[in-house]
């Protein structure tokens, strides 16, 4: 795909409901550009228009990625594939895959059996130090992590979930992403807000005082 078409899906995939106005602004194109470049992603089905009304003047075109657009960015459902399939294999029979909360245990498992080949890295470090490491790793596995402070304390922000299709009508997945964000980060998150919910990203909170104080 041609890289500005990318930049713009990119620029929607973190900030959906953006004018030209504001691609103009981002991407640091001529209008009449971004236009030519939105009509063409319209017609591949990677982006709707909508109006949205505004206090004074007229509605404004606001742009939106499809469904179909998540398959441009990266997924990870082989991975998770091969980790269920190895945790069922080394499964001691503990594992209860039959109901939700067993589903999600289990998931955590897998989660922790993820992390695994990073903790070496990661240990040594200081909390903020490994949080920003962890959220790297992240990045590098989804394109699309960010860290945000807030007035709330430290969100770990995920704008592509790498495993959307799955986690759409099974919630348990949510759990390993908690789980494997943690392991990481080396200090309990909790899921504040959710890609499958209609939230524009997941947001992780970080609940660990010596990191919110940084």
């Amino acid at each position: 795909m041609h890289s500005t078409r990318e930049r713009i899906l990119h620029h929607l995939k973190r900030q959906p409901g953006a004018s030209v106005e504001a691609l103009t602004q981002s991407l640091e194109l001529a209008p009449m550009t971004i236009r030519q470049h939105l009509t063409r992603l319209a017609s591949d089905g990677l982006i709707e228009v909508q109006s949205e009304r505004r206090p004074v003047g007229r509605p404004a075109h606001v742009y939106h990625l499809t469904p179909a657009s998540e398959e441009r960015f990266p997924k990870a459902y082989e991975r998770l594939s091969h980790l269920m399939l190895e945790e069922m294999t080394l499964d001691d029979g503990t594992s209860d895959w039959s109901s939700g909360p067993g589903r999600r245990e289990a998931f955590r498992k897998v989660a922790r059996r993820a992390a695994a080949p990073h903790r070496a890295q990661l240990a040594p470090l200081e909390a903020p130090e490994r949080l920003e490491a962890a959220v790297e790793i992240l990045r590098a596995e989804s394109g699309f992590t960010e860290l945000e402070r807030t007035s709330a304390g430290v969100e770990v922000r995920e704008y592509n979930c790498v495993f959307q299709r799955v986690a759409e009508g099974h919630e348990e997945i949510c759990a390993f992403h908690t789980e494997y964000i943690s392991q990481l980060v080396g200090v309990a998150v909790e899921l504040d807000a959710c890609q499958c919910d209609g939230a524009n990203a997941c947001r992780f909170r970080v609940t660990a005082e010596e990191i919110e104080t940084e």
